[in-house]
């Protein structure tokens, strides 16, 4: 849920000028996955402490940020 919700919002943001989206923009892609901003927010605040998942999270979000975007797997965290 985190990884694809995040990876799906700064591919959004990359195809702006700015790199920023709208929160139209956010909202949309949070609904499309089903989950809020105080979702993401709460699985940072659970997880950050663990900096050894964390790290295989942000890493996991790189690879699918690196890859085709359509290729990226909903499975994970």
């Amino acid at each position: 849920m985190f990884i694809t919700t995040y990876v799906d919002l700064r591919i959004a943001a990359l195809d702006t000028d700015s790199s920023r989206i709208s929160e139209s923009q956010r909202d949309e892609i949070l609904q499309q996955h089903g989950v809020t901003a105080d979702d993401l927010t709460t699985f940072a605040d659970v997880h950050g402490a663990d900096l050894e998942y964390m790290r295989d999270v942000w890493a996991d979000v790189e690879l699918r940020l690196d890859s085709d975007p359509d290729a990226a797997s909903p499975s994970g965290p």
